[in-house]
C-alpha cells in the first residue's frame, strides 16, 4: 500500500460514505467489487461519466412502412398473409387482419397490454379461438408489421416481456394478421425470450394449444 494512504483518508472516506446514507455492509461489498473500484476510477479519471436514469420517459419507436413485412423473405419461401375466411385455401379474398393495426406508426412500448382470454373455467385454448375472443375486445391486435419493429428493436422491450408465466417462458403473439404456410395452415408470428437469455421469434399454428404463457400483444382501441 503506498505511503499516501492513510487512517486519516480512511476516515474520511467512512465520513463521506456516511453521510449519503451508506452503510458498512455496503462500503465493504464496493471495497470486495473489483470491477465497480475500476469503474469508479475510470470516472475520476475522465474515462467515462454517469448519466442519471429518467424515469416516467416512454418508449416509443416507430413503425416504418416503407419496409413492408415479406413473410416470404423473413419466413421462407411459400409463406404469405392469408387471404379470405379461416375455412378456405387462404389465396383468395381479403387478407384476414386487424386493420386498425395497419395505421398505427409508432409504438409506445409501456402501453403495449399482453393479453389472455379465456371462456369461464378455462385455463387453456386455442389459436383460432384467442383470435375470436379478440375480435370483440375492442382492442388493437398488433399485426406482422408490429412484429418487425419489435424483433428489430427487441433490446429495448421491457422487461416483463421476458418474464416467466407459471415458470415457463411466456411466448407474445402477433394475432393481427394471420399467416399462410407452404402447405395451406394458418398461423401468427410470436417472439419469446429463452433460458439462454436471448430472444427468438417463431410461428405458432392456430389450431395449438394457449395457455396463460401465451398472450397476444395488443394497444387500447385508438378509437
Amino acid at each position: 500500500m503506498k505511503s499516501e494512504f492513510s487512517s486519516g483518508l480512511a476516515d474520511k472516506v467512512c465520513g463521506a460514505w456516511d453521510a449519503e446514507g451508506g452503510t458498512p455492509a455496503e462500503l465493504n461489498s464496493f471495497a470486495e467489487n473489483d470491477a465497480l473500484i475500476r469503474g469508479l476510477l475510470t470516472i475520476l479519471r475522465g474515462g467515462a461519466v454517469v448519466k442519471p436514469i429518467v424515469a416516467g420517459i416512454p418508449r416509443v419507436i416507430p413503425i416504418d412502412r416503407s419496409k413492408p413485412f415479406n413473410p416470404a423473405e423473413f419466413i421462407g419461401k411459400g409463406w404469405s398473409i392469408w387471404r379470405g375466411p379461416a375455412d378456405g385455401n387462404g389465396l383468395e379474398g381479403e387478407e384476414e387482419r386487424d386493420s386498425r393495426s395497419a395505421t398505427l406508426t409508432e409504438l409506445n412500448l409501456d402501453k403495449v397490454q399482453l393479453v389472455t382470454r379465456f371462456k369461464r373455467g378455462e385455463s387453456v385454448t386455442t389459436g383460432e379461438e384467442r383470435i375470436k375472443c379478440l375480435r370483440t375486445d375492442g382492442r388493437v391486435r398488433l399485426d406482422e408489421n408490429a412484429f418487425q419493429t419489435f424483433w428489430e428493436n427487441r433490446e429495448q422491450l421491457p422487461a416483463r416481456f421476458k418474464e416467466r408465466v407459471n415458470g415457463n417462458i411466456q411466448f407474445i403473439f402477433f394475432d393481427g394478421v394471420v399467416l399462410r404456410s407452404p402447405r395451406g395452415v394458418r398461423y401468427t408470428l410470436c417472439l419469446y425470450f429463452n433460458s439462454g437469455g436471448s430472444w427468438f421469434w417463431g410461428c405458432g399454428w392456430l389450431d395449438s394449444d394457449r395457455y396463460a404463457g401465451s398472450p397476444s400483444a395488443m394497444l387500447a382501441s385508438q378509437n
